[in-house]
């Protein structure tokens, strides 16, 4: 694998589970390569769930496998059944963050709020100052609208460690995210602009990558098309690994115009794409082809198509994916199947602590009910998104058209 030579590689692996049938490591990784392969159908999840189940056998506590299994049923969205296996690992391991941070994450999904923040709790009285503990408390807090304690948590991250560069890092993230719950746009952006300076001074490349992007995507939603596509330039000088298809997907979003040079870095992004996974994870890149493709031809049907099929995908499903199915499928005129992924970020499996991501959703949902003559379920979906963001400090088209509508449907 190291070599790139998955081919022989996966076969290795194999054979070695096959002539060593008691070696957990090697069948716990097996597995995981099953789940993942061809596209990570029934037959295959079936497939890994029992190699796992034969390490279980073998070894009723290794955390490995318990480790994996989580993983896989929270990705199958059998909540329950992760429930069950990760409450057994923190029984087995009290001491170890995993089991934590899993229940913290599932209670979450399950919109159990207070719940994900007293696994954190337990946590930091273990290990005080965890920075994954914290982040998901402060995560928990602004699902619940909690700012104020949200912000508090947030401290706790800085607090003491002031010449952390990844904790400070983290640390601007979250307050960034926060004031855009809030509409404090302008000092969201000071804290991206502070994230990018310490990202610089730190030379980690892949921070400053995601810093550009999203600076380049808040210039966007605020119609500032300049500073966006500059940003979005600057940050595909910075991309490592796969953040190579970043880029090019934003340019051909921002202008149609611009496909063949996208295509251009779309081809180099995909070659190193397969260059980095085995052959049996192609199906990932080809798939996302068919994503990019459609958006170079301003094709919205095969777009909701192609993600629709990535989401089916092992580890591919996502609260980004979600948002735009539902967008699209409302402006497309399917406004009940529409409504059906947004709803899913707002109290549903793919629930988004993500202000950009959650707001927007609420607007669409709005537009989504208008659609299907729903006028006092859009009026409420118009008037918590104007609460968020009715006296932002930065106005774009969205907020304008919300207020309008709002105002029409009061009428």
């Amino acid at each position: 694998f190291v070599n790139n030579n998955f081919t022989e590689g996966f076969i290795n692996l194999s054979t070695f589970v096959k002539n060593y049938p008691e070696e957990k490591e090697a069948r716990s990784l097996l597995a995981v390569f099953i789940y993942q392969s061809k596209g990570g159908g029934e037959e295959s999840r079936k497939k890994a769930l029992a190699q796992l189940d034969t390490v279980l056998m073998i070894d009723p506590r290794y955390q490995p496998a318990f480790d994996r299994i989580i993983s896989i049923y929270s990705d199958m969205k059998d909540y329950d059944k992760a429930l069950e296996y990760a409450s057994k690992c923190k029984e087995y391991y009290p001491n170890s963050p995993t089991a934590y941070l899993y229940l913290s994450s599932i209670y979450m999904v399950k919109n159990q709020f207070d719940k994900a923040i007293d696994e954190c709790r337990q946590l930091l009285k273990i290990q005080p100052d965890y920075i994954n503990a914290l982040t998901r408390i402060v995560r928990a807090n602004v699902l619940k609208r909690d700012f104020d304690e949200a912000a508090r948590w947030a401290e706790n991250i800085k607090a003491g460690h002031e010449d952390d560069d990844i904790r400070l890092m983290t640390y601007y993230e979250v307050v960034a995210n926060l004031d855009n719950w809030q509409g404090k746009f302008k000092d969201a952006f000071d804290a991206e602009y502070k994230n990018l300076e310490i990202s610089r001074a730190a030379n980690d490349s892949s921070n400053i990558a995601s810093n550009l992007m999203s600076l380049a995507n808040s210039y966007r939603i605020f119609g500032q098309t300049d500073s966006a596509m500059y940003y979005g330039r600057e940050s595909s000088k910075w991309a490592i690994r796969f953040q190579a298809f970043n880029y090019p997907i934003f340019l051909v979003s921002m202008d149609h115009n611009k496909a063949p040079e996208a295509r251009e870095l779309w081809k180099k992004a995909v070659e190193y794409f397969k260059a980095s996974v085995p052959p049996d994870f192609w199906y990932i890149s080809d798939a996302i082809n068919k994503s990019f493709e459609a958006m170079c031809k301003a094709d919205t049907a095969a777009m909701i198509e192609s993600i629709k099929e990535i989401n089916k995908m092992p580890f591919q499903s996502e609260s980004q994916n979600d948002y735009d199915l539902g967008r699209f499928l409302v402006l497309t005129g399917h406004a009940q199947e529409g409504l059906d992924y947004l709803n899913k970020l707002i109290k549903g499996e793919s629930v988004t602590s993500t202000a950009f991501r959650y707001i927007q959703a609420l607007y669409y949902i709005g537009r989504g009910y208008e659609d299907l003559g729903q006028n006092a379920e859009a009026g409420k979906a118009y008037e918590e998104f104007l609460n968020y963001w009715g006296k932002a400090d930065m106005k774009f088209e969205m907020i304008d058209d919300a207020r309008q509508r709002l105002a029409k449907l009061s009428s």
